[in-house]
């Protein structure tokens, strides 16, 4: 039989270091803002040692995105060819997913341990993740654990997602751009017809087409 062979090793370092990759804070106000820092420091340690607990491929394998559980806010951005973090992005609550776009190879979809049906969209290394709530899903918010999800549908050549958790959902279209995420239910609205709307960080709608 034999051997297997190792294709690549990624190590989670102790310390993050801004001068060597692109680092993202999200801040603890009620704005929900991410900064980039400019000096080292741990990656919000746990006090157990654990291993890895999530690892998120995209569509053409050239990125990879993982969650160490001894950092469990912190999600790791790798090029596979490298064992150096191409990115490192700081959340404020724990990381819950990792939501590679099904064929768009930079767009990666975050959802973390909020209540609120938010969702997080990293789409350019050089950029902070946008942030957006789902409002239609959002009448149940404040008691319910959301889950996000790519669907296998397509409407218009373009990839469905759904916001659900046990008491409401929805579906629609997703978009990151320029610091907001865009969100189009196939539900609430005549898609066809009606533009999007960017979402702000308090849920509520804004009209703009994209």
């Amino acid at each position: 039989m034999q051997a297997p062979i190792l294709l690549a090793s990624y190590r989670h370092p102790e310390i993050v270091e801004p001068s060597l990759y692109p680092v993202w804070q999200e801040s603890f106000t009620s704005g929900r803002v991410f900064t980039q820092p400019t000096n080292a420091f741990e990656a919000l340690p746990n006090d157990k040692s654990l291993g890895v607990e999530l690892i998120g491929i995209n569509a053409d394998c050239s990125m990879i995105a993982t969650k160490d559980g001894t950092r469990p806010k912190t999600l790791w951005m790798w090029q596979t060819l490298s064992t150096i973090p191409h990115a490192v992005l700081n959340f404020r609550e724990n990381v819950k997913q990792i939501l590679w776009h099904p064929f768009l190879t930079n767009v990666l979809v975050v959802v973390t341990n909020q209540k609120d049906p938010t969702i997080y969209v990293w789409h350019d290394w050089t950029l902070a993740p946008a942030i957006g709530s789902i409002p239609a899903a959002a009448a149940a918010k404040g008691t319910y654990k959301f889950e996000g999800s790519w669907l296998p549908n397509q409407v218009a050549d373009r990839h469905l997602f759904m916001m659900s958790s046990s008491d409401a959902f929805d579906i629609g279209f997703v978009e990151g751009k320029d610091g907001d995420v865009f969100f189009e239910s196939i539900l609430w609205n005549d898609f066809l017809g009606d533009e999007p709307s960017e979402l702000t960080n308090d849920g509520q709608p804004n009209s703009r087409s994209i």
